[in-house]
C-alpha cells in the first residue's frame, strides 16, 4: 500500500509492505520489491518504507537478510530499526528512508507477537 501525504508545502510517500512469515522468502519477493523501488525512486517526495518483511535481519549471514539490506542500500535507503521486533526475538520489521529519523521506539502493546514501531518525522 502506498500513499502520498502532504501538509503545507511538504510531502512524502509512505509505503507499507507485508511479506508473510509463514512462507519462505522467494526470488519473486525481491523482484517485486525492486519493481516497487524502481517506481518510487522517480518521486521527488521523501520516501518512508515501513515493512514487515519477516526476514531475520539481525542474522547477517542469512542470504535473504543480506539481499534485503543490499537491495535497500542500493536505492540509498537506510534501515532505522535497531532491535528485536518479535516476541521470540529477531528484527523482522523495518522503517527505511532516504533521510535520517529520530530513534524508533519498539513497543509491545500486547496485541500481537510483533512489536509496534513508533517514530516522528518532520514534513
Amino acid at each position: 500500500m502506498a500513499e502520498r501525504i502532504a501538509t503545507g508545502t511538504s510531502s512524502c510517500v509512505a509505503v507499507v509492505v507485508y511479506r508473510p512469515g509463514s512462507t519462505p522468502v522467494t526470488a519473486a519477493f525481491f523482484s517485486e520489491l525492486v519493481e516497487l523501488l524502481n517506481h518510487l525512486s522517480t518521486t521527488a517526495d521523501a520516501l518512508m518504507l515501513a515493512a514487515d518483511v519477516n526476514i531475520r535481519l539481525e542474522r547477517t549471514s542469512d542470504p535473504a537478510a543480506t539481499e534485503f539490506c543490499d537491495l535497500i542500500a542500493g536505492y540509498g535507503l537506510t534501515q532505522h530499526v535497531a532491535g528485536p521486533t518479535h516476541n521470540v526475538g529477531g528484527t523482522l520489521s523495518v522503517v527505511c528512508t532516504w533521510t535520517d529519523l529520530p530513534t524508533i521506539d519498539i513497543v509491545d502493546p500486547g496485541l500481537s507477537d510483533h512489536r509496534l514501531l513508533l517514530w516522528t518525522t518532520s514534513l
